[in-house]
């Protein structure tokens, strides 16, 4: 999830950059705001973000002041400064920081969001850039490393492949495999054997955690139970076995998460796709997707964190400002556009939705 701070001692300017750029279709799905420097590096220490849209001219630090020291903490930190001054010397330190653009006041919103996503794309691409040399690294190293602790590298590389491709028989081949190798016979008390099987252990454990397969304990109370799994087993096989179970385990919780993700996804789709219906209602749409209307209700609530009502609300707001930002219809044109019979109702759900009405929006919008 991409994370941005917004910094600008004008409320007016925070609260527009926030509330018109479409953060979540440039996916951004966190916005923050600060209206001066210092506030935004305290926030900054707390959680670092992704994209930094600062003012230059702000009291008790100023956007270069605050750039700084963000881009020591955080290099890969996106820059844009936003300023109502065309100065040359803050243009040098812009360039000299790296950033992704400057701005002149007034603002444009698409030219924000051009630029944007530009610093996004270029984020992505640093990113991809770095995991090829690291691959590159690697395969470097391998050549230059003992033929056993080769071995053990490989097979967790291997593991890690398998466990992200959702091939669960190619994993526990693998482990068998592994443990086949090293001879079931063997004693298993010797520090590479274990130290090989702790891996995988920690590698099923940190891959379930970052699919969300497992909420389960931090990385470091992870470490010790595998550990303590590793000296507890008496035989390979014991060992093979435990890793093999966490695999099963893994693959179950994918198979029941995904089964969850398809009925989210029929419900919100069919939401999406009929939002300008004025018949659409929970009834309506547990039809659709062949659940009960109580079923329905109490699903989405658990597993989607709010319920279907305020999600139809949510996506025909969200479609209320792209109209009122296109500008062409009239406040009763988009409320018949919405699904909505009654364009009073509309006014009103609208300044609940956003805190003001559908014409101070179109107000606010143009910076």
């Amino acid at each position: 999830m991409i994370k941005a701070l917004i910094v600008d001692d004008e409320k007016n300017t925070r609260d527009s950059l926030r509330e018109f750029v479409s953060w979540r279709a440039m996916g951004v799905g966190s916005v923050e705001t600060a209206k001066n420097g210092l506030a935004a590096l305290e926030m900054a220490l707390r959680e670092m973000p992704d994209l930094l849209l600062t003012d230059i001219r702000m009291p008790k630090m100023n956007g270069i002041e605050l750039a700084a020291k963000i881009r020591e903490l955080s290099p890969d930190c996106q820059i844009i400064f936003l300023s109502g001054y065309a100065d040359k010397e803050y243009l040098k330190e812009a360039i000299h920081l790296k950033a992704v653009s400057y701005i002149e006041k007034p603002l444009d919103v698409k030219e924000i969001e051009a630029v944007i996503m530009k610093a996004i794309t270029e984020s992505r691409s640093r990113q991809a850039s770095r995991l090829a040399a690291s691959k590159r690294f690697y395969l470097g190293f391998e050549k230059q490393v003992d033929k056993a602790l080769l071995v053990d590298a490989s097979v967790g590389v291997r593991l890690r492949q398998y466990l992200h491709a959702d091939d669960r028989d190619k994993a526990i081949a693998l482990v068998r495999e592994t443990a086949q190798a090293a001879g079931y016979s063997q004693d298993p008390d010797t520090n590479r054997v274990k130290s090989l099987f702790y891996q995988m252990l920690q590698i099923v454990g940190d891959t379930a955690r970052d699919l969300g397969t497992s909420p389960g304990p931090d990385h470091d109370s992870r470490s010790h139970l595998a550990w303590q799994r590793v000296e507890a087993a008496c035989t390979l096989l014991e060992l093979a076995d435990s890793v093999i179970e966490d695999i099963e385990r893994h693959f179950s919780a994918i198979a029941e998460k995904d089964s969850t993700g398809r009925k989210l996804y029929l419900i919100t789709n069919y939401i999406r796709e009929h939002y300008a219906d004025p018949a659409l209602s929970t009834q309506s749409i547990a039809n659709h997707v062949h659940f009960s209307h109580t079923y329905l209700c109490a699903f989405f609530k658990k597993h989607a964190g709010t319920t279907v009502n305020a999600y139809i609300t949510e996506v025909r707001m969200e479609k209320a400002k792209q109209l009122l930002r296109e500008g062409r219809l009239k406040q009763y044109e988009i409320a018949q556009a919405l699904g909505y019979t009654d364009a009073n109702y509309f006014t009103t759900l609208f300044k609940k939705h956003t805190g003001v009405t559908p014409a101070r929006y179109m107000e606010k919008y143009y910076l």
